[in-house]
């Protein structure tokens, strides 16, 4: 006979809601505000990179990170740009920068 407590068990009907809301409970950072000369200066480095450059970008998507990585994939249609295993949106980036040595 197989075992009745089991039928009444506890189970995650919805799977995945605990991470979500505990991901919407975290105190979310603000972006920050780009100034014109700043944005001018993110679109100047933009133009000099290539793929298989050694970059190191600061970024801001829901806080700020910052990853140093060869460049995998520039995607002008998406604006994107893949670091290793990373996609990052280019209108997220706050700077960027070559990197000579890694």
């Amino acid at each position: 006979m197989p075992n009745r407590a089991s039928l009444f068990s506890p189970f995650d009907a919805l799977t995945g809601l605990k991470e979500l809301l505990k991901e919407c409970e975290e105190i979310k950072e603000s972006p920050p505000i780009l100034s014109p000369d700043q944005i001018e200066e993110i679109n100047n480095q933009l133009k000099t990179i290539q793929e298989k450059d050694r970059i190191s970008i600061i970024f801001f998507h829901k806080k700020k990170e910052t990853i140093k990585g060869e460049i995998k994939k520039i995607n002008k249609m998406e604006k994107t740009i893949r670091i290793e295993n990373k996609v990052i949106k280019i209108n997220e980036i706050l700077e960027i920068a070559k990197e000579k040595d890694m």
